[in-house]
């Protein structure tokens, strides 16, 4: 389907013609073509007509001209012809050569002897004057006639040929074509429309927009008391607006050269125009996928130019807004993650190395303690700590910006140049608590309403949080301890012979976990497990925990209880959901002769296996209402022959490697005491 010039078929056509991609290129380039196509269409065809016009009015006067002068010329060679007859006749001359074509013919002298001359014409012979006979038998022969002086009714006439008389041949072709008629019948006489007679004869028969017609009268009653004829001058249309038609096809040809120029013409300056457009949609994409400070070419001093200045402005700013927001966000997600202080205030330093113009930025944190340094974080640095007062320099409103005051006292922390440079100082403060201090070193400083200024402290401010969030959850976390420490305490006070038990059990699973290497995580749960492992002990008789003997049955089958005791204590609490496992089961065994469940092998949890090595090496190293406490290196005798059926091999083997510092010779397996049964051990 072929479409206009603005719609979705053209546009297209026309920008892939003009190398136009964009949209509004395309229309751009339709519009302008049709604003030149139309004014140059309608002045065309405007044009064209009014030329076709000029021409035809100018060819019409001239036909009437044409006309006029031939009407009037017929009438003077009459004239001329009969005095040139009546001079040959006085002289009794006989005249030849009379006719155009050259054939003689005899002026005679006689009675007339042509048609009955009317009343008019005897009256105009009688004044002497001559007249014009239209013989129709004479075969375009025109009979002159006057009258002898003194005689009557004798006349003498002579014929000339009717082309002599009118000044044209029937076989002539002349322009305009010229016929003659006659008034009186309207019989055509003749045309000079040379071998085209039938259509000369056609137009005077129909009249038709296709000729041009001028008629003028021949007046031959006054001077020939003869008929007046009709001289009748035509023109075809066609060939007068010829010259309109030749000029139209050049006028379309100047009209499509004109075109062409203005196809390239607009198609250049529309690609001039819709470039920096194609440009900034490309950029604009860039952006939405994802990348940051998209820059576009500035050219020109144009309002396209200063729309790339704004764009790219714009998206400088938001390339900083998103860089910002990411470095707060990776300073939020770092005290998520690591939750320490060394790794938060790192990931606040990189920000503000990044996208600030700085040379030297550091934390500061100060020593909570006497006995405490001051921790020194440095962007790029790794970690020190020093004995240096955490105020460097004075800070004044929150921020210090006399490189005179900090230069000198940075310099003592290694920075190259400290002196040299303009610091700001911003404490983290967190309610009325100072966390720390950050020390921003810059050239030429920076001015407190820049995005710089505000940027380095939106990074302290989030700085201060976490650090702050770091301490709150240390001093939570040593609460927790500290009451799992007071709880554990309890349950041990419980007996005299237990006291200890507990805290001995945890610091020696701890230490055992790090020679495993158990992450951090890990080693939590076994500190907290092994605090309250025993809770379940609060459930058993002090006289079975304290009685010096064997256990009875029932007094073993209650002892036995405890971890499932502990286990109720603690479920009810969301917090110790993980600790469970380890209260409940440190006393099986690998070989499923444990308590309470019976598990066996990989069915104990990791942590209740490790724990269970740390109790059972304290219970035998401890006193025992039943039993004296055994040396270290008799404690791991009993424990190698336990190694297997009771007791991980693997974290057996790990704990006498942890022990190998204490121990001076590598332990025997030896069967352990007779005094204990192997359920008795670590009870």
């Amino acid at each position: 389907m072929v479409g206009t010039l603005d719609s979705p078929v053209g546009t297209d056509l026309l920008g892939r013609l003009g190398g136009v991609r964009s949209r509004v290129g395309q229309r751009l380039l339709a519009l302008f073509i049709a604003c030149a196509l139309v004014p140059v269409a309608v002045l065309a065809i405007w044009s064209h007509r009014q030329v076709r016009s000029a021409l035809v009015e100018r060819a019409v006067g001239r036909l009437e001209v044409a006309a006029k002068e031939q009407a009037v010329a017929v009438v003077d060679r009459g004239l001329g012809i009969a005095d040139l007859l009546r001079a040959l006749d006085a002289a009794g001359t006989t005249f030849t050569g009379l006719d155009s074509t050259r054939q003689p013919r005899t002026w005679r002298s006689a009675v007339w002897t042509g048609p009955r001359l009317t009343a008019d014409e005897e009256r105009h012979l009688a004044a002497g004057r001559p007249i014009v006979v239209l013989d129709s038998s004479a075969h375009g022969m025109v009979r002159f006639v006057h009258a002898e002086p003194g005689e009557q009714a004798r006349w003498h006439w002579g014929e000339v040929p009717l082309a002599r008389l009118l000044g044209f041949d029937a076989g002539e072709d002349t322009d305009p074509i010229l016929c003659v008629t006659s008034t009186a019948d309207g019989r055509v006489l003749q045309c000079s429309a040379g071998a085209d007679q039938a259509r000369a004869a056609g137009a005077l028969a129909a009249t038709t927009p296709d000729w041009l017609v001028a008629r003028r009268a021949i007046f031959l009653r006054y001077e020939f008391a003869s008929p007046d004829l009709e001289l009748i001058a035509l023109r075809s249309r066609q060939d007068v607006v010829a010259a309109a038609g030749d000029m139209g096809s050049l006028f379309g040809l100047v009209a499509a050269l004109s075109m062409l120029v203005v196809f390239f013409t607009g198609h250049q300056q529309i690609r001039r125009i819709t470039a920096p457009l194609d440009r900034l949609t490309a950029a604009t994409a860039r952006m939405r996928d994802g990348e940051r400070a998209v820059q576009v070419p500035e050219q020109g001093n144009d309002e396209l130019a200063a729309l790339a200045r704004s764009f790219n402005t714009m998206s400088t700013a938001i390339a900083r807004q998103v860089g910002a927001m990411t470095a707060l966000d990776e300073v939020d997600r770092a005290a998520l993650d690591a939750g320490d202080r060394e790794r938060v205030s790192q990931a606040a330093l990189t920000s503000v190395a990044a996208l600030a113009p700085v040379r030297e930025a550091l934390v500061i944190i100060p020593a909570e303690r006497d006995s405490d340094a001051t921790t020194i974080l440095r962007a790029g640095h790794p970690v020190s700590h020093v004995s240096m007062p955490a105020a460097m320099c004075p800070i004044r409103s929150g921020r210090s910006f006399s490189s005179t005051e900090c230069g000198s006292r940075m310099a003592l922390l290694g920075v190259a140049g400290a002196q040299e440079l303009q610091w700001v100082m911003v404490p983290l403060r967190h309610g009325a608590r100072v966390e720390g201090v950050v020390a921003v070193g810059t050239m030429q400083g920076v001015d407190d309403a820049s995005e710089h200024a505000h940027f380095i402290h939106q990074v302290s401010d989030r700085l201060a949080m976490a650090l702050a969030n770091r301490r709150l959850v240390d001093e939570l976390d040593a609460f927790s301890l500290g009451t799992l420490t007071a709880f554990a305490r309890a349950v041990d006070a419980n007996s005299p012979w237990t006291a200890g038990h507990s805290e001995r059990v945890t610091n020696t699973a701890v230490a055992l976990g790090a020679q495993l290497g158990l992450d951090p995580r890990e080693l939590d749960l076994l500190r907290r497990g092994g605090l309250l492992h025993d809770i379940g002990k609060i459930g058993v008789p002090a006289a079975i925990l304290d009685k010096p003997g064997r256990l009875t049955p029932d007094e073993m089958a209650s002892m036995q209880l405890h971890p499932v005791i502990g286990h109720d204590i603690l479920s009810p609490i969301p917090a110790m959901r993980d600790v469970l496992p380890m209260v409940r089961h440190h006393h099986e065994r690998m070989d499923g002769a444990g308590y309470p469940d019976g598990l066996a092998g990989a069915a104990i949890p990791v942590l209740a296996r490790v724990l269970a090595v740390a109790d059972v090496y304290d219970a035998l190293a401890s006193d025992r209402p039943y039993r004296p406490g055994l040396t270290p290196p008799e404690a791991l005798r009993v424990m190698s022959g336990m190694s297997g059926p009771h007791l991980d091999p693997t974290f057996f083997k790990a704990f006498l490697a942890l022990q190998a510092g204490r121990v001076l010779a590598t332990p025997r397996p030896a069967e352990a005491p007779s005094m204990m049964s192997p359920l008795e051990v670590g009870v």
